[in-house]
């Protein structure tokens, strides 16, 4: 990979980060929506070929985020390596992160972008976002919808 710390991605595959707009195909106005995942891609979805598995590290309070990533550098190298790791993998390195993950249509994705190897930490880490309270904060990244109408571009 080359230096930048996040570029296009033209398809998403397991054992890589992610981060991409996602426009849910429906909502509640008012409801709260992680537009802007940060996701490690498990795999394909169980039930949709147009869906796929993903840990979403925006779902995870900020110690969890540290202590999932650092187990998974120390256990298959992922700043280095691509890695695959299952959920039940994932959830044994830190128990109870499984309830981050989420499934994702391919078709409400906008924008995806594929976190260089060596960004993963820094980038997960140091990433502010909106919490569910609608203060910048890092231990949170889900994005407050206010409506079904907003741009995707913000």
């Amino acid at each position: 990979m080359s230096s930048q710390i996040i570029k296009p991605a033209d398809t998403i595959v397991n054992g890589y980060f992610y981060t991409f707009i996602y426009k849910p195909v429906s909502y509640s106005s008012g409801s709260f929506v992680d537009s802007r995942p940060i996701i490690y891609c498990i795999g394909p979805s169980f039930t949709s070929k147009n869906n796929f598995r993903a840990l979403n590290f925006n779902h995870l309070p900020m110690n969890v985020k540290k202590e999932l990533l650092y187990k998974m550098i120390d256990d298959k190298e992922i700043d280095k390596v691509r890695a695959i790791f299952t959920e039940d993998e994932l959830n044994s390195l830190v128990p109870g992160s499984k309830i981050a993950v989420r499934e994702y249509s391919r078709t409400r994705i906008y924008q995806p972008k594929v976190i260089a190897r060596g960004q993963i930490v820094s980038y997960i880490l140091g990433n502010e976002k909106v919490s569910i309270f609608g203060v910048a904060d890092k231990n949170s990244g889900i994005n407050f919808y206010n409506n079904k109408d907003e741009k995707l571009d913000n």
